[in-house]
């Protein structure tokens, strides 16, 4: 087990009294838990105060750089605090931001509050500046502040409570509604290159304050114009409240090459119903649903000598309601000998020139790796 691993520093205090009863602290606690196994993961201290200690922290582990001061709730360490939580943002480093204050949002509505999208933002704040810090008794303080982000000025409250080893306040996040132009186009989109899928369109985004911008998903099956919106963030977040949720609005049209393997996978489905075994199968379908049109020829059976002649070919309605579309009916012509179920007989009748329609419907289709998929 490398040492490194099992050791976490969130913000640390100092240690009271003289150094070396420091030091043989650390030390006897280090070699505790190296003998019975036990994780120091629990375990708070100033990692300035031995050299040791330092050396431990840097085996085998990347550790974040996230703020640490001498303990004391003082006004200079809270304006501290606050300055180097702004510089995180302003640097685009959410897992250090994260570390000092951590949103509670897990799974897509945390997407922007990982590194690899907020630190490719089109824009960081900058310029942040505290303005004034209140004590307000008992290690609780009021640090204001402003930044600037898209050319304008902010002002935002951060309340802070000295909590023995580490500063407590709310992360400086907002919600960001990020929708699909339903009139057309695609639910998916990207965002610092890494593609999204709006599954609900009521889904809000936690985002870090800056200047984002959404494109097409990547690769060529879309097209359309990029999208920036801003995520300003002010407000007094100790109150727990969002008094802005921006709202962002795209739309990303198939392009001519997704169109193409749309209409391929249609007229695929198309052809591969101009056999007897298709069209004559007892596998019918109810209206609006696809189907190769069995209802029409479900009464003849013994079938044979079948000769088919395409008269229309199904279109895609408009590509429209991405990825939803609707398929209009195409049209054949059959001519086939087979005993009608309905005569009462097993005599063999010769039907010429029979008009079938392959029923419109709705169809939900996924593109796959550059395929296309129905559903």
């Amino acid at each position: 087990m490398k040492l490194g691993s099992s050791l976490t520093t969130p913000a640390q205090p100092t240690f009271r009294g003289p150094l070396r009863y420091g030091r043989l602290f650390v030390a006897i606690i280090v070699v505790l838990s190296l003998l019975l196994g036990y994780r120091l993961t629990g375990l708070v201290f100033d990692a300035s105060q031995t050299a040791t200690t330092q050396q431990l922290l840097d085996v085998g582990v990347k550790r974040p750089s996230v703020h640490t001061d001498n303990g004391e709730a003082t006004a200079a360490n809270a304006q501290a605090a606050v300055e180097a939580y702004l510089g995180f943002l302003a640097e685009g480093d959410a897992s250090s931001a994260t570390a000092m204050a951590g949103p509670a949002a897990t799974g897509e509505a945390a997407r922007f509050l990982t590194d690899e999208v907020f630190a490719q933002a089109a824009e960081h704040i900058s310029d942040a500046k505290v303005i004034l810090v209140k004590d307000k008794s008992g290690g609780n303080f009021e640090v204001q502040f402003t930044y600037t982000l898209a050319g304008s000025t902010q002002r935002a409250v951060l309340q802070l409570h000295r909590k023995v080893s580490r500063w407590v306040f709310e992360p400086m996040v907002t919600t960001l509604k990020i929708k699909p132009d339903w009139s057309g186009g695609t639910s998916n989109f990207s965002v610092s290159g890494i593609d999204a899928n709006m599954e609900d369109i009521w889904t809000s985004y936690w985002v870090y304050p800056a200047v984002y911008q959404i494109d097409q998903p990547t690769g060529d099956l879309f097209v359309g114009d990029s999208v920036k919106t801003i995520a300003r963030v002010n407000g007094d977040y100790g109150s727990r409240y969002n008094p802005y949720e921006e709202e962002t609005e795209y739309r990303f049209d198939l392009s001519a090459h997704a169109k193409a393997l749309v209409d391929e996978a249609v007229l695929g489905f198309f052809n591969s119903c101009l056999t007897q075994e298709q069209l004559f199968s007892a596998n019918t379908a109810d209206w609006g649903v696809r189907s190769c049109g069995q209802n029409q020829l479900r009464e003849y059976s013994n079938v044979s000598d079948l000769e088919v002649e395409v008269v229309r070919t199904p279109v895609v309605d408009s590509y429209r309601y991405w990825p939803g579309f609707s398929v209009d009916s195409g049209l054949i012509k059959v001519s086939f000998n087979a005993t009608s179920n309905r005569s009462g007989t097993d005599a063999i009748v010769h039907v010429a020139d029979l008009q079938v329609y392959m029923q419109p419907y709705d169809v939900t289709v996924r593109l796959v790796d550059g395929k296309v998929v129905f559903d």
